[in-house]
């Protein structure tokens, strides 16, 4: 009885996966994000794909102690960025 209640608890999550997560996905519309960067500064924008103009969002962020953000290159799934910058040391 025990490992039947375990499967069934197992196919439930599973439909509930396949049945809700096309729904969260199908929501989101996507995005083109722009990182600005001006010294030690990261500002993100989203960029209107039918004007082309940029939207700042949030606040930038500032990295203490650095001169300047190298490079930014976004994450395989588009959920976050690798930010680098030179060592002042």
């Amino acid at each position: 009885m025990r490992r039947f209640l375990t499967l069934l608890q197992a196919s439930f999550f599973l439909v509930a996966i396949f049945v809700i997560s096309p729904e969260i996905h199908a929501a989101q519309t996507p995005r083109h994000v722009f990182y600005l960067t001006i010294g030690p500064t990261i500002t993100t924008y989203n960029v209107d794909l039918e004007t082309g103009v940029p939207t700042q969002v949030g606040t930038p962020l500032t990295i203490s102690g650095v001169p300047f953000i190298g490079w930014i290159v976004p994450a395989p799934n588009d959920h976050f960025i690798y930010v680098f910058w030179p060592n002042s040391n």
